[in-house]
């Protein structure tokens, strides 16, 4: 069995908080803190599931050193008032707000402390690729590349399937994994998203049909930070899922992965050292990510 994730967009004004119980992260001398607001739905989750969002949480948080704050709100059976119904197990919801080019090649540059991000950074585009229209960025991703100062607000919400049959460490079948629908809804949040056709948004700059050709906005290609390696293909849209999920598993050299456009039921879907390494080089600054040597999911 398997089951779509989604994400929706939504203005500053369409980010009305619920009734809901704040859940600040643990005090950090540096790195990345994520605040977890609880809808009121949220009450209702199982704590397996409660759980599950902590430790994914931390693990982010372990995982990346830059030293500002997020902030994301959680619901159970919803997503920012949206319900969250079959065929969807997860939703994200993010405030989205614009930066010029030279904003986000300053902010990607800063960033970069791996040998990834900065062979990322040096392979940029000269000139901006958007003709000087801007890009359109989750406010998270803002915060990590242009304004790391700006004010707190909610960045941005997910929500989870209520009806769906869920698996907390050891794979079940017939159930989806938990762990990784929550690492797949927080990184979109994050900015691991397409914007529309008509916007850049950051990861655009490392999505490639072929070594040396950037993908056009109606394109899908594969993702690639030095030019020359397509380490994993981008969903195609037609069947109605998100461009920067990879394409779904289907048996033919895929992997189940916590980034996948499709969630299968019965397997763990990891967040993989790829996965890492796509949120290094999108400016997340994570020393662990380590080098990848992938091949292109078919």
């Amino acid at each position: 069995m398997i089951s779509r994730r989604k994400l929706i967009r939504a203005s500053a004004a369409g980010l009305i908080a619920a009734p809901c119980v704040l859940r600040a992260g643990r005090a950090r001398a540096s790195g990345l803190t994520i605040t977890i607001t609880d809808d009121a739905s949220w009450s209702g989750a199982p704590p397996e599931m409660v759980n599950a969002l902590a430790q994914v949480v931390s693990d982010l948080e372990a995982q990346i050193t830059l030293p500002i704050t997020i902030n994301v709100n959680v619901g159970w059976g919803e997503c920012n008032t949206v319900p969250v119904t079959n065929p969807l197990i997860g939703q994200s919801s993010s405030n989205y707000t614009s930066a010029s080019y030279s904003s986000i090649v300053a902010g990607l540059t800063a960033n970069a402390i791996t040998a990834e991000a900065h062979t990322a950074v040096s392979n940029l585009p000269g000139a901006d690729p958007s003709s000087g229209a801007g890009f359109q960025i989750t406010q998270a991703l803002y915060r990590a590349l242009v304004a790391p100062g700006l004010a707190p607000s909610r960045d941005g919400s997910i929500g989870f399937n209520s009806s769906a049959l869920w698996f907390f460490g050891t794979p079940v079948a017939g159930r989806y994994d938990a762990y990784g629908e929550i690492m797949h809804e927080i990184t979109e949040v994050m900015g691991r998203q397409f914007f529309d056709t008509a916007h850049w948004a950051v990861l655009n700059l490392f999505n490639y049909i072929s070594a040396n050709t950037l993908a056009t906005l109606s394109q899908v290609g594969s993702f690639c930070y030095d030019k020359i390696n397509l380490l994993h293909k981008f969903n195609n849209t037609g069947d109605g899922g998100d461009t920067f999920d990879w394409i779904p598993f289907n048996g033919a050299g895929g992997t189940n992965d916590s980034f996948n456009e499709i969630n299968n039921t019965g397997v763990t879907n990891s967040y993989s050292a790829v996965d890492k390494t796509l949120m290094d080089v999108l400016g997340w600054s994570s020393p662990s990510a380590g080098q990848q040597t992938f091949g292109i999911v078919q």
